[in-house]
């Protein structure tokens, strides 16, 4: 959970369960299915203590007070010093009732935390401590009257539910807790209660505040066998409109998703309820007979499921009837909204765009953002409807679309996860987007709509002409087309390099360096420094792409020692510009060294050094025989990730290995040579060793 105050809750409300111990888990299939309103649970008190604090408190301040122990804190509140924005603005404050508070908090907090773990589970006597304290701090409690009556009052219920005294808790919310003006305690209030009623086996009561609170968790475990075809019909049978029922098709739904969508790869969650196909029909055929026979408040919410149980199954023709007919049934809004947006994710499968249905997309993706502002689920919606669906059916035939509206989506935050399409281009397919959306009078009002986003997206290194006009040079440059290169970068404003993360690197590195001799390092400070990017006064891709080519010009054209020299600096540029140079923002705006292979449709700049520095090892010239054979061994060494006997084997080390010998045997060793570690322990015969 993320705040602390939602961590105590969750610590006392929510029914306890090693299953659920770790209920974040991440899953790339975002669920479409949502007719259960659930609330933020994990922002509970953020009002509170930024009212208190002030704007400037730090989004880590209340998590914060999770790592403070009593003692900690008690030794703050005496020296005025703290490292928390909630503890300093109490000593600031003076504020000797706020501090009482924040110590008995802390200290309940302590007794529960971890006091029950696989490790070391406590004594008999230390859980009668335990208890003592809980006691003693619950008369504390209940008899406070002061300012701070009502947080004392959820402190005491705490306490009574720590205790195990569930019926106290039952009472102590009919006396006080349901009068509670201040509706975050009150709803954490109304929580224990719910737990409390759980315990004393009063089911329907506990589920219909669960339900009312949105507590997905506490009702799966509530509910856990019922979690099945069987087990909604036989709920629905005894009550039409339970309470239960949208948290229970609602997971019936998702977990039909999570099962037909498992081909994934990715774990389950921990709480995962496989469907086979022949229960989902099943489910299917009884929602829609309970949509049709209108026995129930909310037949959207059965047409609905009934129509993604269908599309999940690969029946596209029936989810579209039914969902046609669910959108216009009724229910909660929630319920409508999400039928809206299941509507449209069945209309885009297996869809190619057209200009045709232009006002329709632009309606429904204007929509899903609207509402994305207001729920996160629409977000993930869109996300899937995006991404699956319309980049699914038009990413190999309409390829500057597809591009287009996954550009937009970036800008609009519906992506969750980046999608390799601008990535996978080459400079031509680059080209020719840029051309598509910026050079086109002929775009549609969707399309329209779409470019709009990105070309509005100012002050942002992604989205925009700069961006694009970029993208499409440097995917030149990494094809080693450098006329082209030269002819799309020239066109990039400074302005917009300098907003680049890779600004730094251009300023504080040079591609006519040897790595194998300086490796150019740029510290944390200067890579996100504000000030550095300032310096930068001209785009060091567009210089390299004009230098390279003079570079190479002048090599073809000279023979005999001079080629070779020229062989040289051209291959310290040519290494400086791959994977594993200092300069490899040159031609990629990141590039991770994890099994990375020169693409290809891209220059293997890293083969063409190797090409041109056995060329340069040839020469008469010791210092430029010396400097080609580092380079030799330097560059494969890169690929490696420790240096022992088995390396030897490679060819292209073992050979550097050996000419670097001979040259020492014949003209000596240089003081690079003598510093290398690996060349010494080859000369004296020895191996091993990590460097």
């Amino acid at each position: 959970m993320k705040k602390f105050l939602a961590v105590l809750l969750l610590l006392t409300a929510l029914i306890s369960s090693k299953s659920y111990a770790c209920i974040a888990e991440q899953t790339i299939n975002f669920y479409m299915y949502k007719v259960l309103d659930t609330k933020a649970s994990a922002h509970l008190f953020d009002d509170f203590w930024r009212a208190y604090v002030g704007p400037e408190m730090s989004e880590y301040a209340i998590d914060g007070l999770l790592l403070i122990d009593p003692e900690e804190l008690k030794q703050s509140f005496e020296t005025g010093e703290a490292n928390n924005d909630i503890v300093r603005a109490v000593i600031a404050k003076k504020d000797k009732a706020m501090q009482d508070y924040l110590l008995d908090l802390i200290t309940y907090h302590c007794l529960n935390s971890n006091f029950y773990n696989a490790w070391e589970y406590p004594s008999e006597d230390e859980i009668a401590a335990r208890r003592a304290k809980l006691t003693q701090l619950r008369t504390k409690a209940e008899g406070y009257n002061g300012a701070l009556k009502e947080r004392y009052n959820l402190m005491a219920m705490r306490c009574m539910f720590q205790l195990e005294k569930y019926a106290d808790v039952e009472k102590f919310w009919t006396s006080t807790g349901s009068k509670t003006s201040d509706k975050d305690i009150r709803q954490t209030m109304l929580s224990l209660f719910a737990g409390a009623l759980y315990r004393q086996k009063k089911m329907e009561s506990a589920l219909q505040i669960f339900a009312q609170l949105g507590d997905i968790q506490s009702l799966k475990f509530c509910l856990n066998d019922k979690r099945n075809y069987q087990g909604i019909k036989e709920i629905y049978e005894k009550d039409h409109d339970n309470t239960s029922l949208p948290f229970m098709i609602q997971d019936y739904v998702n977990m039909t998703q999570e099962t037909l969508d498992g081909e994934s790869g990715l774990p389950h969650p921990s709480d995962f309820y496989e469907v086979k196909n022949s229960e989902a029909k099943q489910f299917a055929d009884f929602a829609n007979k309970v949509a049709d026979t209108k026995a129930t408040n909310a037949p959207c919410m059965w047409k609905t499921a009934a129509a993604m149980i269908h599309y999940l199954l690969g029946d596209y023709a029936a989810a579209q009837k039914e969902i046609a007919a669910a959108v216009n049934l009724g229910g909660t809004q929630l319920m409508k909204d999400n039928a809206r947006a299941i509507q449209f994710l069945v209309y885009t499968k297996n869809r190619k765009y057209t200009a045709a249905e232009a006002t329709k997309y632009m309606t429904e993706i204007k929509w899903l953002q609207s509402m994305a502002d207001k729920e996160s689920h629409f977000s993930r919606a869109a996300q899937r409807i995006i991404y699956q669906n319309i980049q699914g059916a038009n990413k190999e035939s309409n390829k500057n679309f597809t591009l287009l509206i996954v550009s937009a989506a970036d800008m609009l935050h519906l992506n969750y996860f980046s999608d390799n399409i601008l990535y996978d281009m080459t400079g031509a397919e680059t080209e020719s987007f840029y051309n598509y959306a910026f050079n086109n009078k002929k775009l549609d009002v969707f399309e329209k709509y779409l470019l709009n986003i990105i070309q509005t997206s100012k002050g942002r290194t992604f989205g925009g002409k700069d961006f694009y006009l970029d993208q499409v040079g440097t995917k030149y440059l990494s094809e080693h087309n450098l006329a082209k290169a030269e002819q799309w970068l020239s066109k990039v404003s400074i302005d917009f390099m300098r907003k680049k993360g890779i600004a730094p690197f251009m300023v504080l590195r040079n591609y006519n360096v040897e790595p194998w001799y300086n490796a150019q390092e740029v510290t944390y400070q200067q890579e996100f420094s504000d000030e550095i990017p300032g310096r930068l006064n001209e785009n060091q891709r567009l210089k390299f792409a004009k230098d390279l080519a003079l570079a190479e010009t002048q090599y073809n054209n000279a023979s005999g020692e001079k080629r070779m020299e020229l062989a040289y600096n051209l291959a310290v540029m040519c290494i400086q510009a791959s994977q594993h140079g200092n300069c490899w923002y040159l031609t990629h705006d990141g590039w991770s060294l994890y099994g990375v292979e020169t693409r290809s449709n891209e220059f293997d700049y890293e083969k063409r050094t190797m090409e041109l520095l056995q060329e340069a090892s040839e020469s008469k010239d010791n210092e430029v025989k010396s400097n080609a054979l580092f380079g030799l061994l330097w560059i494969p060494r890169q690929s490696l990730s420790h240096w022992n006997e088995e390396e030897f084997k490679n060819k292209e080390i073992n050979s550097a290995l050996e000419q670097i010998a001979v040259f020492i045997e014949n003209v000596g060793s240089t003081d690079a040579m003598e510093n290398c570690d690996v060349i010494m322990d080859y000369i004296r015969g020895q191996v091993g060793g990590d460097y």
